[in-house]
């Protein structure tokens, strides 16, 4: 059984008894006329099959599949690209051990109302997409008028993400695969930009070196961008959301770089700051506070033990900030925590 099969299963497994589980689709978003944003469908949907493709929902019972998905059709796939197909998703479920059927996308309003009868739980992340969530409700408000014969809506709501959140805290070889591509490729792209901005023997501008790192990502095999791009010469790295690209950074000057990849559905996440003509080139002070942050990560890559929590590796970064810029004189006090964690103002 492969990793997506398994995965179905586990989610199945984990259900309560007569229930049903709704994934729906991620709707395109228009950017303006007939131009739409890069697609991304819900994570839980490349979760569990892989595919990042609009109009993909999943139904799941404890013993079945259904998978409604887009047909093959040559005129539309002359716009928009080919889709995996029918027959791609049940070779990929063959071995799923239950009824998995697979139908055309616009299907699932009328087989959820048929799935929703008897059943005692129906998980659903309402809130997402209120058109969606109304055509829910409606659907399983017309199902008591049937009760008479012995039949009743799902008296029990659930959100998906109980399951499918708690499932994948727990990284199989396929998510750990794509997380290491993910952030090698965004890596060998940061390395790559250092030197570039490093090498540079005049001023350069914000859209120069986005340009360069988003170039480096995609010849790296990426998705997609994780989130748009912050690129920040000088003062702009002081906007904690930059978007601009206007800036431009002379010798010694820094840029900030908070950019990354997705890959098979996984972001990783890098933000890195790097003096253009090289850290020698920046002034004294400069030089200093780079040191400081490059000391904190270092210590908060020491503290990433077996058993660590994400708040002791934060906070052993924190520590180490402060203590440096209380040391720097930039502070009089630092922010202390007591043993009930309620912060305490200390000289350090």
């Amino acid at each position: 059984m492969n990793s997506f099969a398994q995965r179905v299963r586990r989610v199945q497994n984990a259900m309560d008894d007569n229930s049903l589980l709704l994934i729906p689709t991620a709707k395109p978003a228009t950017r303006n006329r007939d131009t739409h944003y890069p697609y991304r469908t819900h994570s839980d949907i490349i979760y569990l099959t892989g595919v990042n493709e609009a109009g993909l929902t999943l139904l799941l019972t404890n013993d079945a599949l259904f998978i409604f998905a887009a047909t093959e059709d040559p005129e539309r796939e002359r716009w928009t690209g080919k889709v995996q197909g029918h027959d791609f998703f049940r070779k990929t479920f063959e071995d799923l051990n239950c009824k998995v059927e697979v139908r055309p996308s616009g299907e699932w309003r009328k087989e959820i109302e048929n799935l929703s009868r008897g059943r005692k739980t129906l998980y659903y992340d309402f809130g997402e997409d209120t058109q969606r969530d109304k055509t829910v409700l409606e659907t399983l408000s017309e199902i008591p008028q049937a009760a008479r014969k012995g039949l009743y809506a799902p008296r029990t709501l659930k959100r998906a993400a109980t399951i499918l959140s708690e499932l994948r805290l727990i990284k199989d070889a396929g998510d750990i695969a794509a997380l290491k591509k993910a952030a090698r490729i965004s890596s060998l792209a940061h390395n790559q930009t250092k030197d570039f901005i490093e090498n540079a023997e005049t001023p350069l501008t914000e859209f120069e070196v986005k340009a360069f790192i988003e170039r480096e990502f995609m010849a790296g095999g990426a998705d997609q961008l994780a989130y748009p791009s912050i690129v920040a010469a000088g003062n702009n790295a002081t906007v904690l959301h930059y978007e601009k690209t206007s800036g431009r950074a002379n010798s010694g000057e820094f840029f900030l770089i908070d950019a990354a990849v997705e890959f098979e559905g996984y972001a990783s996440d890098i933000t890195r700051t790097t003096a253009v003509g090289g850290i020698d080139k920046a002034p004294a002070f400069a030089r200093s506070m780079h040191a400081l942050v490059k000391q904190a990560q270092k210590e908060a890559i020491g503290a990433s033990l077996v058993g660590a929590t994400i708040d002791a590796v934060h906070e052993k970064a924190v520590e180490v900030l402060s203590r440096g810029l209380f040391e720097a004189g930039l502070f009089e006090r630092v922010p202390q925590r007591n043993a009930e964690g309620k912060f305490l103002s200390a000289e350090m």
